[in-house]
């Protein structure tokens, strides 16, 4: 049994925000990502007013590149995403990648494989190469193995894709000039115990822990992990210990690693990202974006360089 009843509607999100101010769900990932653009509006709030982890990461590199994607319908992706994705459906909902990703060869030269190409993408299937599919199936089957060797098993002991939802008009200490909606998916949330967990592909050698150490602090995934346990403590009233990444490579054998933040680490990150929520908010409120242009900078020559250019 789920632990957390299924979310069906962002009209059901909108009625729970409306009562509760918080919100909380199983929900189809693909449903949960159209919400981020309908919410605002049902609840009578600014365009552009829900905002996620992902949101806040790209807005903090530049805002007026972050506003102008969304304008134009842009998104950040990548081969690198969508093979992710893959193995997120493959590892966390077996069911959907059964529907949504199949591996077939079309030859898009032909009628036929142009016909075929295009009733695939009408129906919202997306096609895998062999050598993709291969890499996707032993991803998911690795971090599977990894995770039940934890004693976390999907649907048993832990639930999958869980969304949360919170209404802002401050974040802890500090007003924000327009009230936002704080969302973020879980992917591993279990029923039980001090953690939450996500599951991260990597192109990085995951034996090694320098590199993965950079490719975290690179994404921000420490800011996932406390925005992440917030918003689970604000719906739930639970405080969970500690935030784990299941990582798992993508370069073949799709090698795994948990990397684990503590609840004082979590805490660290609160002052950073709610400084992000309030310039965000206030960017929301005015229209003020910023511009296409950057500050000029002064090249400083580094340490490792000075050692190669004057040695």
């Amino acid at each position: 049994m789920s632990y957390y009843a299924q979310i069906e509607s962002a009209e059901q999100v909108a009625a729970a925000l409306r009562e509760d101010g918080f919100c909380i769900g199983v929900v189809d990932p693909d449903a949960y990502h159209a919400m981020k653009e309908v919410l605002p509006g049902l609840l009578g709030l600014r365009e552009g007013a829900c905002v996620s982890k992902s949101s806040l990461h790209e807005f903090a590199a530049s805002p007026y590149a972050f506003r102008w994607r969304r304008e134009a319908g842009r998104k950040v992706e990548s081969s690198g995403f969508l093979l992710g994705s893959a193995v997120d459906a493959a590892t966390l909902t077996p069911e959907l990648y059964a529907s949504r990703y199949t591996c077939e060869a079309i030859d898009r030269r032909t009628k036929a494989g142009k016909e075929r190409a295009r009733e695939l993408e009408e129906r919202g299937v997306t096609v895998l190469k062999p050598e993709e599919s291969e890499m996707v199936n032993l991803a998911a089957e690795h971090a599977t193995v990894a995770l039940e060797r934890r004693g976390l098993v999907l649907g048993e002991s832990y639930s999958s894709q869980v969304g949360m939802w919170v209404v802002l008009e401050r974040v802890f200490d500090a007003p924000l000039a327009t009230p936002l909606i704080l969302t973020g998916m879980l992917d591993i949330c279990p029923h039980r115990g001090d953690a939450l967990l996500d599951l991260k592909t990597t192109s990085k050698p995951v034996g090694n822990k320098s590199l993965l150490g950079y490719a975290v602090q690179d994404l921000d995934y420490g800011v996932q992990a406390s925005v992440y346990a917030t918003l689970f403590e604000a719906c739930t009233g639970e405080v969970r210990g500690r935030f784990g990444f299941c990582f798992v490579g993508t370069e073949m054998p799709c090698e795994v690693r948990f990397l684990w933040m503590e609840r004082e680490q979590l805490e660290d990150y609160k002052p950073f990202w709610t400084r992000l929520l309030v310039r965000f908010a206030e960017a929301v409120e005015t229209g003020n974006w910023g511009s296409f242009e950057h500050e000029d900078i002064e090249y400083t020559i580094n340490a490792k360089e000075r050692e190669k250019i004057y040695s």
